[in-house]
């Protein structure tokens, strides 16, 4: 396997790479997306950790609502933040995710950036995503076994109370470090 295999994505707004924060009833939040591949947002109000991240918050909703966020399986919002309270935080993200900047223009006049997955990490272990018994809730891992794995496969990983997983998908735009899994189950 080649080290360190990039592939890319399809094209999206950058708002998908910017923080919003916006103030609530009982504070203030930030607003990011957690997961770009797949739209996932992620709120730091005490309602969505509440809901156990599976569902949105109110603020979730303003931010997707109210923002351009165009991607392939988006159309282009209305992007009138101002409007409705939501700024773009200058910070860093929480997230740190790979991707590259193209010349093509999104709706709300920025350059679009698509996101760049990583098949496999920088010392060559195949790059996981994996689900244990909820389907909606992905995990990655950097394998290091002795035989690339594919969708579907069964993994072991050791997490208490869910030894087993199941491979969903292969790749990650996530650029931070993983935790190896395989037959010597070490852990970064």
């Amino acid at each position: 396997m080649a080290r360190d295999a990039l592939t890319t994505s399809e094209p999206r707004c950058p708002q998908w790479w910017q923080v919003f924060g916006l103030r609530g009833t009982t504070g203030a939040y930030a607003i990011y997306a957690a997961d770009v591949e797949h739209g996932i947002m992620r709120c730091t109000c005490p309602a969505w950790e509440l809901r156990g991240r599976e569902e949105t918050c109110k603020h979730i909703r303003r931010v997707m609502g109210h923002g351009c966020l165009a991607g392939p399986d988006r159309a282009p919002g209305p992007n009138d933040f101002a409007a409705f309270g939501v700024a773009v935080l200058p910070c860093v993200h929480p997230t740190p995710r790979r991707a590259r900047r193209i010349r093509q223009l999104c709706a709300c006049g920025e350059p679009m950036m698509a996101p760049k997955l990583r098949l496999t990490d920088d010392a060559g272990h195949q790059l996981v995503r994996v689900t244990f018994d909820d389907p909606r809730r992905e995990y990655v891992y950097a394998w290091d076994g002795d035989r690339p794995l594919g969708v579907g496969d069964a993994v072991t990983i050791e997490r208490p109370g869910h030894p087993r997983a199941t491979v969903v998908a292969l790749g990650s735009d996530w650029a931070g470090s993983f935790t190896y899994v395989g037959q010597r189950l070490q852990r970064r």
